[in-house]
């Protein structure tokens, strides 16, 4: 069985891979670049794979062929937090692209304690 994780560069992801270091083997560890992250973001991207590297381990970036913002320039259309169609496009359709390669496997998405809707949702999901 494959583990992947979806690593996002912030605080709830960055701390489930330093604690699954050791303890959960991690096979992939993938970043999906929107084209519109913060170079703040990136650049602790950069240093976290920096840290990992030392541990056996590198963050995959995908994305970004077409950034979130050309896209909706192009498309004219404005990204929402209610819709939530941009997480989608730009994170999650690319990391269950990497995911469907292999057959069942372990996927490793760090939530935060107050997104128990995003939890719920994910677990249903993958009951399907």
């Amino acid at each position: 069985m494959k583990h992947i994780v979806s690593y996002g560069g912030g605080v709830n992801s960055t701390a489930m891979v330093i604690w699954q270091i050791g303890k959960t083997p991690i096979d992939r560890i993938i970043f999906c670049d929107t084209g519109a992250e913060l170079p703040e973001t990136l650049e602790y991207v950069n240093i976290f794979g920096s840290y990992l590297k030392s541990e056996g381990l590198q963050i995959e970036t995908v994305g970004r062929a077409v950034g979130l913002y050309e896209y909706c320039w192009e498309k004219h259309l404005i990204p929402t937090r209610a819709f939530r169609w941009c997480t989608d496009k730009f994170k999650i359709r690319p990391f269950d692209k990497i995911k469907r390669q292999y057959d069942h496997p372990a996927v490793y998405i760090g939530y935060d304690a107050g997104e128990d809707s995003r939890v719920v949702n994910a677990i249903a999901k993958c009951d399907k």
